[in-house]
């Protein structure tokens, strides 16, 4: 799972819980993306209007013990979607023996996950009005809630110093239930799910 911004109101050992907040950008009808950074755009959505950027506010719960590591989130969209989104995944961390960043041992960590939502999250990416049906051409749909998708995520940490590394993410997730279900999974896109992303890691007090 990508963590958004949390504050660890418990911290142990072994566990670590407290608020978090997440924001889910705006999709745009006409497929454009402010995070796309390569490929043409996509006329899936055509017909079916925007979704309003959405912040997601909730909590999370992380347990911890010898590289393994268990999360749990609930959070809620305020504007935008306004749905309530639950993520569970585990993985496992490991230094990779033999390899290193400058000095440092490169770090990489993997594992499944899962999302459940509820309805208003499905209606709102995955439901089709009768007005939406009528500018796109596909069927009206009521989407429920329920599991969303489950999958495997990847996490390559090459270490710039003591606190800061570049992380190198990959993933695999198939989308599920009612949002599998869905006419713009089935005509316009797909149940398999790849990403890719570049990021930044910090960790405070060290």
């Amino acid at each position: 799972m990508i963590d958004g911004v949390g504050f660890d109101l418990i911290k142990t050992d072994s566990i670590r819980a407290g608020p978090i907040v997440k924001y889910q950008p705006k999709r745009h009808e006409s497929g454009k993306s402010t995070f796309v950074i390569a490929g043409g755009r996509s006329d899936a959505l055509r017909g079916l209007g925007n979704v309003p950027a959405t912040a997601e506010a909730g909590g999370y719960f992380e347990y911890q013990a010898s590289g393994f590591s268990a999360k749990a989130e609930i959070r809620k969209g305020i504007g935008g979607h306004d749905g309530l989104i639950g993520e569970v995944g585990a993985r496992y961390t490991t230094d990779l023996k033999g390899i290193a960043f400058g000095e440092r041992a490169v770090s990489f960590s993997f594992g499944p996950r899962a999302v459940v939502v509820d309805d208003k999250y499905n209606r709102s990416y995955f439901g089709i009005d009768a007005g939406q049906s009528a500018r796109s051409g596909l069927s009206r749909y009521d989407a429920k809630g329920g599991l969303l998708s489950y999958g495997l995520g990847g996490t390559l940490v090459l270490p710039v110093s003591a606190s800061l590394g570049i992380a190198v993410l990959g993933g695999f997730d198939r989308l599920a239930g009612d949002a599998a279900k869905s006419p713009l999974v089935r005509e316009r896109g797909s149940r398999n799910q790849a990403t890719i992303g570049l990021g930044l890691t910090y960790h405070f007090g060290r």
